[in-house]
């Protein structure tokens, strides 16, 4: 009977690690591709390797969703110490997260906490405000601020930043078991 077989075949694209772990699975063609190498940029991202992240991000780019591949250039940018660059590139596409990321690199922690104030429509901008209070000395703040972070929704990279500056928080706080278990549930999502 024909209702119970397959009615169409669709692509699968697979991004799987060196040692074959897959992370990703997309099935289908079109939009449900696209994302695919932004994702790989954020993935080389969140391993700390911001060259590469930035170049297959340009690239993205020209292939994807614009805005996200290019605010995903500015992350692995400012990762990179090129702050200039990231600043411009977070102002064409108008990121206040982002902005509040580079302000943040440059140590105004004010500025990257009111910008990221201002960017109330981005998820990220809690984190990076957690980020900037945290480094200011006020962790009471920061822990809330990284615990609104991520329970958005948030990239992979972003959430496993968002739950770590929590651990990093609570631990300054005095609360070592709790901060050891977001350390830990940052490991599952970067193992």
């Amino acid at each position: 009977d024909e209702a119970y077989g397959p009615f169409a075949v669709l692509p699968m694209t697979f991004v799987v690690t060196p040692r074959r772990t897959l992370l990703r699975a997309v099935s289908g063609s079109g939009e449900a591709e696209v994302g695919v190498v932004t994702y790989i940029a954020q993935t080389y991202l969140m391993q700390g390797k911001a060259d590469k992240a930035e170049g297959i991000a340009e690239y993205a780019a020209t292939v994807e969703d614009p805005r996200k591949a290019r605010e995903t250039k500015g992350y692995a940018q400012v990762k990179q110490g090129k702050i200039d660059e990231a600043a411009q590139e977070f102002r064409q596409i108008d990121s206040k997260a982002g902005l509040a990321a580079v302000a943040l690199e440059q140590g105004d922690y004010g500025t990257a906490i009111e910008t990221a104030d201002a960017a109330s429509g981005e998820a990220y901008a809690a984190s990076v405000k957690g980020e900037a209070l945290l480094r200011s000395g006020n962790p009471d703040e920061a822990a809330r601020a990284f615990e609104a972070a991520s329970a958005k929704e948030l990239d992979d990279w972003q959430r496993n930043n968002a739950v770590r500056g929590e651990g990093r928080a609570l631990q300054e706080q005095g609360q070592a078991d709790a901060a050891i278990s977001k350390y830990g549930e940052a490991l599952e999502l970067n193992p």
